[in-house]
């Protein structure tokens, strides 16, 4: 007997319904302890888990689903932090001196496609969006049908869970997004934070993996493993481009983290930043070594790229000693987004981090001497108990040395002291710096 066209209708109706009212009760039956029981034994090199057992642990679906939710989002179990490690592991700059835009591009890059390619054998990326599908209907964000009150309740852990993962993705490649934008002498674009332009890349991110799984041409059933892999690779490359461009876009020249720096999108940022840009073209003069802000040549320097007389007379006020204002350009130089990539322990490729920010100092040396000449013989003055970058830079190398898993240093503080002191000597400490930091760092496997 032919279906009428309005039963049809009222069916589709019904079932869209019910996947928006059931579909978490949905997981919840696939939950069920006689199948898991099943699913342990089908495996013959396991013993498997009895019924009775399956019964006694997960006998309330409910508790299947949050208790499965936990562990798909729990960074380790999930195998996210592996997939990050393993994207992070991939930052190695052909040359960390070489900080041109194409060249740092081509290297960020290169994690970002690791990142993608790692989603194609993580378990908690296919789990992780069942569950988040099937729970989106009790955010309250959604205004259409809603489930049972128990459905909803375990729905909101669901999301909560995954709310927590997607926090800790952020973290994590928050310090390699401040590592990126010292390459460039960057910072978030006010009122951009670095926390929230990773959560535009994710987004991006994201979006591109869920539309490898339907595009038509990756899925075509008429090419072979070779072509679909072609094309795979393709997409992914333009797919790292545009999340480079968006970060690229979020950002702006100038310093991020400096302790004289004025709030961010003020008027007196915009002064600061002027004033910086005019010290450092003064100091690309190799015979110049020390500059003050009430010094003539900057007054004339600082007209002619056309700074008023306000920011002119501001200048001494935030830069009150000479070198208040070389350590604010040695920051721009060298750590214009800050030390942060240092702060926690890892297992990612700690010595080409390092690597990468004394390539950055050895370019300044090179490029500017006057600038560590007064960064050396005149410590900063202002604010009141300001440290020098040189010295923030000697600690955060010397406690990613002690604390991370990737590296074998027995005396950090003296070796960091060391590799600074090399790099503050320009080209000509290169080689010894390499030779240490391949002397200190373990296998990736160990």
């Amino acid at each position: 007997m032919a279906v009428r066209p309005r039963s049809r209708s009222q069916l589709v109706e019904a079932a869209a319904e019910l996947l928006c009212r059931e579909a978490l009760a949905g997981v919840g039956q696939i939950l069920s302890p006689d199948a898991l029981a099943r699913a342990t034994r089908a495996d013959r090199r396991r013993s498997g888990v009895s019924r009775d057992t399956a019964y006694r642990l997960w006998g309330d679906r409910s508790r299947a689903v949050t208790d499965l939710v936990a562990h798909l989002t729990d960074p380790t179990t999930s195998g996210i932090d592996d997939a990050i490690t393993a994207a992070l592991n991939t930052f190695d700059p052909a040359n960390p001196v070489d900080t041109t835009y194409e060249a740092q591009k081509c290297t960020f890059q290169t994690v970002l496609v690791k990142n993608f390619e790692e989603q194609f054998s993580t378990v908690g990326m296919p789990t992780g969006w069942v569950l988040q599908a099937a729970a989106m209907t009790s955010s309250p964000l959604w205004r259409g049908v809603h489930a049972s009150d128990e459905i909803t309740n375990v729905g909101k852990q669901v999301l909560a869970a995954r709310a927590a993962l997607y926090e800790h993705i952020t973290k994590r490649w928050a310090d390699a997004l401040r590592n990126a934008m010292s390459q460039y002498g960057r910072r978030p674009r006010h009122p951009f934070t670095v926390e929230m332009i990773i959560q535009l890349m994710n987004a991006l991110f994201d979006g591109c993996v869920l539309r490898f799984f339907v595009d038509p041409s990756l899925n075509d059933p008429d090419i072979d493993d070779h072509e679909r892999q072609r094309r795979l690779d393709w997409v992914i490359a333009v797919a790292a481009d545009a999340m480079f461009e968006l970060a690229w876009s979020y950002t702006e020249e100038g310093s991020h983290d400096d302790p004289r720096l004025p709030p961010a999108g003020s008027s007196g940022q915009h002064m600061f930043d002027r004033i910086v840009t005019t010290a450092k073209q003064l100091y690309e003069d190799p015979s110049r070594e020390v500059l003050g802000p009430t010094d003539a040549e900057f007054v004339d320097k600082a007209r002619e790229l056309g700074l008023d007389q306000e920011a002119i007379a501001a200048a001494p006020a935030l830069f009150p000693d000479p070198g208040d204002l070389a350590d604010s350009v040695l920051r721009q130089l060298v750590v214009a987004a800050g030390q942060t990539q240092f702060s926690e322990p890892s297992n990612e490729n700690v010595a080409s981090i390092i690597k990468s920010v004394l390539g950055r100092l050895v370019e300044a040396a090179k490029r500017y001497p006057g600038v560590i000449t007064a960064s050396l013989e005149h410590p900063p003055t202002h604010p009141r108990g300001a440290t020098s970058v040189l010295d923030e830079l000697t600690e955060s190398i010397a406690g990613a040395m002690l604390r991370s898993p990737r590296i074998n240093c027995y005396d950090p503080v003296g070796t960091a002291t060391s590799l600074v002191d090399l790099a503050l000597n320009g080209n000509t400490g290169w080689t010894s710096i390499e030779a240490i930091l391949r002397a200190i760092e373990r296998p990736a496997s160990v």
